[in-house]
């Protein structure tokens, strides 16, 4: 994860338009914002995906429902934030 990345996580919501609107006045700040929604989409799918496996395999209320259960519900989770939150046309799931 790039500095950039890391620097925009640990802003608070309310400091997100003076970080970013300092960031395009920047030279090659149009880039460094790119790289870091890039970054950002990243770790928000694998956040995701990685919820939903953990959470079949030692959840709350339930135990482990074995590999095969969580790397399908990973890939429905990868499915939604990729695809449902980020607009993009289709997602390749884990086949792990």
């Amino acid at each position: 994860m790039e500095a950039t990345t890391r620097r925009l996580m640990n802003l608070a919501p309310f400091g997100f338009k003076r970080a970013i609107d300092r960031m395009l006045k920047a030279i090659g700040g149009a880039n460094k914002l790119e790289h870091a929604r890039r970054d950002l989409e990243s770790v928000a799918l694998r956040a995701a995906i990685l919820a939903a496996y953990t959470n079949e395999r030692g959840g709350w209320g339930y135990g482990d429902r074995g590999h095969a259960r969580a790397v399908k519900a990973a890939n429905k989770a990868g499915r939604k934030v990729w695809c449902g939150v980020f607009g993009y046309d289709s997602y390749i799931d884990l086949t792990i």
